[in-house]
């Protein structure tokens, strides 16, 4: 290790409260980049199923590309950019369901978690993207399911607040107050004439 000791992370903080879920509309949040276009047209096809679902592609970058939309969701597919948390919220706080970008912000996934937004991040889909898309499709069709995946999201992010930040910071101040070193004698050197 280049400097050895003893590490703790710290949780990133969401604003619970900013973030406090509203009542469920039926809409997919996709945080969008270009290299998502694989995730979108897996996409398709289950949205296309459920023809009351809407689908918000989320860009969450400045410079990211308007994607094309794809034809079967005409009219159920829209583009939002919101580059803070406040914009964000009022895209989030009512989706029922929301699907990460690959190498998206670690961020955004915990303020959709705060949101109450069943997340639907399985394991591998960065190399079968057809994974998080039949994932979005059970969390659409089963309610049960989708409940229980928006409760253990907002559980991670009470765990990840601003509230849980502050605690951990204040412990990790109180354990450095303890160690204490004492003062550091004058060198032996220095007392001679």
């Amino acid at each position: 290790l280049r400097f050895p000791g003893r590490y703790e992370l710290v949780p990133a903080g969401v604003d619970l409260d900013l973030f406090a879920p509203l009542p469920k509309r039926k809409v997919i949040v996709l945080e969008w980049r270009q290299t998502e276009r694989p995730l979108l047209r897996a996409l398709v096809p289950e949205l296309a199923a459920q023809p009351d679902w809407e689908l918000v592609l989320l860009r969450t970058r400045t410079l990211g590309g308007r994607p094309t939309l794809p034809r079967a969701l005409r009219g159920r597919v829209h583009v939002r950019t919101a580059l803070d948390s406040e914009s964000r919220a009022t895209v989030l706080r009512d989706a029922a369901v929301f699907v990460p970008a690959f190498d998206g912000y670690p961020r955004v996934t915990l303020e959709a978690r705060a949101a109450g937004a069943a997340v639907a991040a399985p394991p591998g889909r960065a190399l079968q993207p057809e994974l998080a898309a039949a994932e979005a499709a059970r969390l659409i069709d089963d309610t049960t399911f989708r409940d229980r995946r928006s409760a253990e999201g907002l559980e991670v992010a009470r765990l990840e607040s601003f509230g849980a930040l502050a605690d951990q910071v204040e412990q990790v101040y109180a354990s450095l107050e303890q160690r204490r070193r004492p003062a550091a004698r004058p060198a032996a050197l220095e007392e001679r004439d």
